[in-house]
């Protein structure tokens, strides 16, 4: 269960927030009861708010935590389901499923933490050590409910789309079609796996950086790259006929246009190919920029 001190103050506004206020004198000893961690007297006084206003979520959500940590995960299910009703607030939710995993009813317990992932809350790393979960992390079905969590929380990790270009994750020694190395690059799946996240080392002492990325927003894939010459080129473009394909169009000062065409095709002895070819007569005559191939580092 997420424990008073962990939540701190902010928790207690949005609690306060989500679930409602009370009168503030009987709240206020009701409150300092609480931070005591006098659970009996501080449950006491909670129920005696919740019998006076109903509607009290607050009160409501520190009943669930008192009796809980006094052992009574049949009122705290109680108390935190009623808070839940109120204010629909995901720490009440994954409490709930805490208090019912103490209880032993681990398809309910499964069933509010989808919940409070749903609600926004991020429950997976407290899922894999909090102790009132022990049962659910016994139970066949932890697997299965760990994995749907986690794409839950991070969708794009379950998303085909956003999958399309894994095969250029990995360490790379990047070579010409000559066979001189080129540079070096190191490219990482980050942000939830929503990104192909590339650093670029020349070998000519160059370096950059580029962000990959399927936009849900246009349905297109992306890329934004910047170089350490503060040199920027916004690529757009998605996979097809076999090879991540990129497209962009940039202006220079002078206002000269130049189009690029930029494609990633996975090799079947596991390389990755990147060719570049630009135009500067609006696509009518294309030139070699670089083509490059990507091999693993052993």
């Amino acid at each position: 269960m997420l424990k008073a001190a962990a939540r701190g103050i902010a928790l207690v506004l949005v609690l306060g927030a989500l679930c409602g206020t009370s009168a503030a004198a009987t709240q206020q000893e009701a409150d300092a009861l609480y931070q005591k961690q006098d659970w009996a007297g501080a449950a006491q006084a909670y129920e005696s708010l919740v019998l006076s206003d109903a509607n009290n979520g607050r009160a409501w959500f520190r009943l669930g935590a008192s009796r809980h940590a006094m052992g009574n995960y049949a009122g705290a299910a109680e108390a935190y389901a009623r808070c839940v009703e109120i204010g629909s607030n995901p720490v009440a939710m994954y409490n709930l499923a805490c208090s019912l995993s103490r209880l032993g009813k681990v398809a309910d317990a499964s069933a509010s933490l989808r919940r409070a992932a749903a609600a926004g809350m991020r429950v997976g790393e407290q899922l894999k050590t909090d102790e009132d979960l022990e049962a659910v992390r016994k139970d066949p079905g932890y697997a299965a409910l760990q994995k749907e969590l986690r794409e839950q929380e991070f969708p794009c990790i379950g998303a085909a789309e956003s999958r399309q270009l894994d095969f250029w994750v990995g360490e790379w020694d990047v070579r010409t079609t000559a066979g001189q190395l080129a540079g070096t690059s190191s490219v990482q799946l980050i942000l939830g796996d929503c990104v192909v996240f590339e650093n670029w080392s020349s070998t000519l002492g160059g370096t950059g950086k580029s962000f990959n990325f399927f936009n849900k927003s246009s349905g297109r894939w992306q890329q934004t790259w910047v170089d350490d010459t503060g040199s920027v080129t916004e690529f757009h473009g998605g996979f097809k006929e076999g090879a991540m394909r990129f497209d962009a169009e940039t202006v220079n000062a002078a206002g000269a246009r130049r189009q690029q065409r930029l494609s990633f095709t996975a090799q079947a002895d596991g390389s990755v190919r990147q060719f570049c070819e630009a135009s500067t007569d609006s696509g009518k005559t294309w030139a070699p920029q670089y083509d490059f191939t990507y091999t693993r580092r052993k």
